[in-house]
């Protein structure tokens, strides 16, 4: 998981660059007008600029806040035997974007209540060359705008994607859009810890996996979008290889 949390970064900021590498190109357009000119009889100082950086550190401690009260509003489902992409890093994915996009969204809006607005047109002409002068402030608006609410609904799809095992059988839901299903332990036809699968790229991956077939040939698999530490799963199989009365068994694929 913590792979992907990279690779879910990595994409983002690849992302953020050709956004605003677009707006660099658009720069003095009516949708995103340059800034206007800065007095050169007020320009800002070191106090402007510490207070400008203050500004930005407060925003990202009300980002923190709002990310805070998601990761803790929103917790992993209670149950001993519950197992989703959610668990472990996957639950700091949607605090992570919130704490762009929350800070992001009321940086615009301290800057101007802390900074003069002769030093902050300054300070902002200065950090905005790289993008042709444009006035970033809508375009922070904008991402921050559209980054929150997707980082909300990820971090509850992510919550809702679960398998959980009980004393009345199995029940799971893959994909956030689908209902949970369930199965009786008595529908139970095979348990097996799976070593490898191909990926979508066709490379083969090691990452072991619970793999639960039930009639009539439905299969239940958890384990293949997160890695867990070794020998993970063989309580969870053991558990269900009990309540259904057969044995467990280890495939490499």
């Amino acid at each position: 998981m913590l792979l992907q949390f990279g690779m879910t970064g990595a994409i983002t900021s690849v992302l953020l660059t050709v956004v605003f590498a677009i707006i660099a190109r658009r720069a003095g357009d009516k949708w995103f007008p340059k800034l206007a000119e800065a007095d050169p009889d007020d320009p800002d100082t070191r106090r402007d600029l510490w207070t400008y950086y203050a500004a930005n550190g407060l925003a990202v401690v009300v980002g923190i806040a709002a990310a805070a009260l998601l990761y803790f509003g929103c917790g992993p489902v209670d149950a001993p035997m519950s197992f989703s992409p959610f668990d472990g890093v996957g639950r700091l994915l949607g605090p992570f974007f919130v704490v762009l996009g929350g800070g992001g969204m009321v940086l615009p809006m301290l800057a101007r209540k802390m900074v003069r607005p002769g030093p902050l047109l300054h300070i902002l002409h200065r950090s905005n060359q790289r993008f042709g002068g444009a006035d970033m402030t809508r375009a922070l608006l904008v991402v921050s705008s559209i980054v929150v609410p997707v980082a909300i609904l990820l971090h509850f799809s992510l919550r809702a994607m679960h398998t959980t095992l009980d004393e009345q059988g199995v029940r799971w839901c893959n994909w956030p859009w689908q209902s949970e299903q369930e199965r009786e332990w008595s529908e139970l036809q095979d348990v097996r810890i799976v070593r490898t699968f191909e990926a979508m790229t066709g490379n083969v991956v090691e990452r072991p996996h619970l793999v639960l077939t039930f009639e009539p040939g439905v299969e239940v698999v958890t384990g293949k979008r997160n890695s867990r530490p070794p020998g993970f799963w063989e309580a969870p199989a053991d558990y269900a290889g009990k309540q259904a009365g057969i044995p467990v068994r280890h495939v490499d694929k």
